[in-house]
C-alpha cells in the first residue's frame, strides 16, 4: 500500500476514513486524526490568526510539489490554514509577526512532536502547512490527552501588530463608503481580513488593487439580471455581493474561480 510523506497510508476520495472538517474547505482523515486537527485550528484560530474556510484545504490525492512523493496530504493527514496569505516557499517572517511564529512554534511543541508545522522546514519554507508527524500509536495517545483535557497550552501574548499612520482623507472616505463607523486602523485590518489580505492596518498597494478589483466587479455584477437588489458599489465584498455572486453563478452555470473571466467574456467587466 502507498503511504505518504509520513508513512501514513495514502487514501483515495471516496475512501471511508476521509470526513468533512468544519475549519476548512475539504476533509481529512476521521477518528484520532481529526480530534488532534480540531484542537490545532482551535489554538491556531485563538492564537494565531482567524482561519478563513474558503482559504484553507485538507485532503488531496497527489505528490509533493516538485517531487513524486505523495504528499501527507494524500493521506488526509494534514491542512493548509490562509494559503493564498502564507505562500509555499516565503518566510513565515515575510506573512506573520513574530508574536504568530512564536505561537505557531509553541503549539507544535505542545503535540510532542505529533504535529509538525511547514513554517520551521529546513529547506523550502510552507508557513500555511500543518502535518502529522509521528505513528498511529502517538496520534492516538496524543487524541486521548486531549478528550481527556490533560493538554493545556500557556496562554500567549497578544499579538503585537504596528500600525503605519497611512489613513489619508482619501482612503477615510472609502472606509465610510464601505460602511465603517469609524475610519482607523482596525477597519483597514477588518478590510483586509475580508479579503484574504496580510492585516496590518496599512492601506498599501495590495489593499488599494483589492479595493479597486471589488469595485470593477460590483459594477459588473450589477450589469447582470439577477434575483437579488442591485449592489452599492462600495469596493467591500460582503454578505450582498456574495449573496448577488452565489445567484448570477447559478443562473448562468459558472464556476466561482472562473467568474471574472466569465464577466469579462461576455462584456460586463
Amino acid at each position: 500500500m502507498a503511504t505518504s510523506q509520513n508513512g501514513w497510508p495514502v487514501l483515495s476520495g471516496s475512501s471511508a476514513f476521509l470526513q468533512n472538517f468544519e475549519p476548512i474547505t475539504g476533509k481529512l482523515r476521521g477518528g484520532d486524526v481529526n480530534t488532534i486537527f480540531t484542537w490545532l485550528a482551535t489554538e491556531y484560530e485563538k492564537r494565531v490568526e482567524p482561519i478563513t474556510k474558503t482559504h484553507s484545504w485538507g485532503f488531496a490525492p497527489r505528490p509533493i510539489r516538485g517531487g513524486t512523493t505523495p504528499s501527507n496530504h494524500a493521506s488526509g493527514t494534514a491542512v493548509d490554514f490562509n494559503a493564498p496569505k502564507h505562500p509555499l516557499g516565503v518566510s513565515p517572517a515575510k506573512t506573520m509577526t513574530k508574536e504568530q511564529i512564536a505561537a505557531c512554534k509553541a503549539i507544535a511543541k505542545e503535540s510532542a512532536g505529533v504535529l509538525r508545522w511547514g513554517g520551521t522546514y529546513l529547506l523550502r519554507k510552507d508557513t500555511m502547512h500543518w502535518e502529522l508527524n509521528a505513528s498511529a500509536a502517538k496520534v492516538s495517545a496524543f487524541a486521548d490527552k486531549i478528550r481527556e483535557g490533560q493538554v493545556k497550552p500557556k496562554p500567549s501574548k497578544p499579538e503585537k501588530v504596528v500600525i503605519k499612520s497611512n489613513l489619508t482623507a482619501e482612503v477615510k472616505a472609502k472606509l465610510k463608503k464601505m460602511g465603517f463607523a469609524k475610519q482607523d486602523a482596525n477597519a483597514v485590518r477588518t478590510f483586509q481580513k475580508q479579503h484574504g489580505l496580510f492585516e496590518d492596518g496599512s492601506w498599501g498597494t495590495k489593499t488599494e488593487a483589492k479595493y479597486q478589483t471589488n469595485i470593477k466587479l460590483q459594477k459588473a455584477l450589477n450589469k447582470l439580471k439577477s434575483t437579488t437588489a442591485k449592489l452599492a458599489v462600495d469596493g467591500y465584498i460582503g454578505k450582498p455581493s456574495e449573496a448577488r455572486i452565489a445567484d448570477i453563478l447559478h443562473r448562468n452555470g459558472w464556476k466561482r474561480p472562473d467568474l471574472a473571466a466569465s464577466l469579462k467574456k461576455i462584456g460586463a467587466w
